[in-house]
């Protein structure tokens, strides 16, 4: 019986919104201009709540005009904040002014906004500020919100220290983000949902990455971590299908919840030796994922860590007393746990009905295949196992039964061919340790 339950966390969940008594429907279209006047609550398409100090807070616009000036008061009452999903999901917007009186605006406010692509402040806040479209407060030591709608790569500022909750989130648009070494805390579901986003790059000083700060970012594919970061939380990267390795700093010390779940590329880990527990699902339905290697600092690893990580071959557990339930390692069927004769490892797999063994593990291939001009390069690289290692390539064209030898097993690790014609190939690696253990992998590249 499969106990592990593939979970997707909703990008879009904060809190439960609480409405007060006063709010209106309203109908007619905002004013355009970007100072924004007072009006009447029959001239604006906005709901809202009235605060205890008698000001106003929107908490829904029903208006569909691409050019939307949110209004200085309402009904003789001043507008000062902007409640979660008051703007959620209106794909019409197009440009959004804030006057000089919103003093807070809530993280999800604009999420989903997928046509925005400017947003303007009245320079008489004292709160806020844009740049180049994109909002901030009011010292750009925060990014509060990215414009939906606004395409290609991005650089965060110098001046900013955190990446606010959402600020980029559901920014489908957005193919590449460079994070400059000011940036302290990426906050929780900033990167959410970022369908679009191909590369990020983070700087050394980095400290934080909040609750599924990468979370459904589907065609995020380069990715590399500073050592500064210390904290990674719940859902972090989780369901990057096309996340293909990662390496984790040294500084953290616990796998979080799902913080790979659905990373159904990831085929390589390096953990760091720090680590004390792997929580729940933190690598489940990673289906590519072959080896693990836990250090001996783990003491413990729950339920479902590895669920369903149906390719996971060889887990090594170096500690000898780390706590740890069958069901750690429910829906693998091709598992041997490689560990010491009587630890709490042996005794789990043995539970689990899973192949144990005192041995080392073979070794694993962590390997970059690049082509340029019809040349073919591998550059190999042999984890676990025993050195020294040989390393083997063959490789052939797809709609080809014949297979060519690049090189056979040698202990050079950077292998080149010249593809002879444009097309599909299909290369295999193969790696044979010093016990004459073999491992190997097959993939696809396309030659132009």
């Amino acid at each position: 019986m499969k106990h592990c339950v593939f979970r997707k966390i909703c990008a879009f969940s904060l809190a439960l919104i609480t409405l007060a008594s006063t709010s209106a429907a309203l109908t007619a279209s905002a004013a355009s201009a970007p100072m924004a006047a007072g009006v009447s609550a029959t001239a604006v398409p906005y709901r809202v709540r009235t605060n205890s100090d008698g000001t106003v807070t929107i908490t829904k616009y029903t208006g569909s005009e691409s050019t939307v000036q949110v209004p200085l008061s309402i009904s003789g009452k001043t507008v000062t904040a902007i409640d979660a999903d008051a703007f959620a999901n209106v794909r019409s917007i197009k440009k959004l002014f804030l006057p000089k009186s919103i003093k807070t605006v809530s993280g999800t406010a604009f999420v989903g906004c997928s046509n925005l692509q400017t947003f303007q402040v009245d320079s008489r806040n004292s709160y806020y500020t844009a740049v180049s479209g994109v909002l901030f407060n009011k010292n750009k030591t925060e990014l509060i919100a990215y414009p939906g709608g606004k395409s290609g790569d991005y650089t965060v500022p110098d001046t900013v220290s955190s990446i606010e909750s959402h600020a980029f989130c559901d920014c489908q648009k957005l193919t590449g983000v460079t994070v400059p070494a000011h940036v302290k805390a990426i906050r929780y579901n900033a990167f959410a949902y970022c369908t679009g986003l191909k590369k990020v790059t983070l700087s050394e000083g980095l400290m934080h990455i909040g609750t599924a700060a990468f979370n459904g970012c589907t065609n995020l594919t380069q990715l590399s971590l500073p050592q500064s970061v210390t904290i990674i939380d719940n859902y972090a990267f989780a369901f990057c299908r096309s996340l293909k390795s990662m390496i984790l700093p040294k500084k953290i010390t616990a796998l979080s919840a799902s913080l790979f779940e659905g990373c159904s590329a990831l085929r390589y880990v390096q953990i760091p030796s720090g680590i004390t527990k792997v929580y729940s699902n933190a690598f489940g339905h990673c289906t590519s994922l072959i080896s693990i290697r836990l250090p001996k600092t783990v003491q413990n690893i729950y339920g479902l860590a590895f669920c369903a990580c149906h390719n996971l071959k060889n887990l090594t557990i170096l500690s000898t007393n780390a706590q740890m339930q069958p069901i750690a390692f429910d829906d693998c069927p091709n598992l041997t746990i490689y560990g010491q004769k009587g630890s709490t490892a042996e005794a789990a797999a043995k539970q689990g009905n899973l192949r144990f063994s005192t041995g080392k593990a073979p070794a694993l291939s962590l390997s970059t295949i690049t082509v340029k001009k019809r040349v073919v390069s591998i550059k190999a690289k042999a984890l676990d196992g025993t050195a020294p290692y040989r390393f083997a390539v063959y490789y052939r064209r797809a709609d080809s039964k014949t297979w060519y030898i690049a090189q056979n097993f040698s202990t050079n690790s950077t292998i080149s061919f010249n593809a002879d014609q444009a097309g599909l190939y299909q290369i295999e690696l193969r790696i044979k340790d010093a016990d004459n253990r073999t491992t190997s992998f097959l993939q696809q590249v396309n030659v132009t």
